[in-house]
């Protein structure tokens, strides 16, 4: 999943609750016979509001939303992922499998032929969660500037404990900087005013 599919994937997530697993391995990668093939998300429905690890969680006997996210309009190569997302999930014998292309923008004939086949669907993400999504930021480490990060790789940074609170930031569509924590609270902010 790309640093733009990340933000679009957890959006959806947000929307739906349950568990999150991202980059699910639904084929091991075997030289010379067949590659490996990932998911962008799945999400179990009913399940914990948390993100897990493919390891920490079963699938079977649950009902399951396979997700592929693409930050372009609904096209093909994004349609065939979708579909074959969920036949691929059957061997892991889910109760149930929801197939989402999960775009920034729909197609007006492309669409429609998707959405007649059993199971799957299209969702278009907010622009805001797109701009959101293409936003890149950076750090300034002993005056030397670091980045571009999208908005998922600095709060993972954060998290790891390699960038402080403290740390100055800017967006690049700025030139003023602040700091992380500034950041994250105009952030928090932003999300505590939108409607659930």
């Amino acid at each position: 999943m790309s640093r733009r599919e990340t933000p679009m994937t957890r959006w959806y997530w947000k929307q739906i609750g349950g568990t999150l697993i991202e980059e699910f391995c639904a084929v091991e990668r075997v030289i010379g016979e067949r590659g490996g093939r990932w998911i962008d998300g799945i999400i179990i429905k009913g399940g914990a509001f948390k993100i897990a690890r493919q390891s920490e969680v079963d699938v079977a006997g649950k009902d399951i939303i396979v997700i592929q996210a693409k930050d372009s309009r609904l096209g093909m190569y994004v349609m065939g992922q979708t579909f074959f997302s969920a036949t691929l999930m059957e061997t892991f014998k889910p109760r149930s499998i929801e197939s989402i292309a999960l775009v920034a923008h729909d197609d007006s004939v492309l669409g429609p032929i998707f959405r007649s086949h059993d199971r799957m669907r299209v969702v278009v993400c907010p622009e805001e969660v797109m701009i959101r999504a293409r936003m890149r930021f950076f750090v300034r480490k002993e005056g030397i500037s670091e980045g571009p990060f999208s908005e998922t790789e600095l709060l993972r940074r954060v998290e790891d404990g390699q960038v402080e609170h403290s740390t100055p930031c800017r967006r690049s569509d700025e030139e003023e900087w602040s700091t992380v924590a500034e950041l994250l609270l105009a952030r928090e902010q932003k999300e505590g005013s939108q409607p659930k």
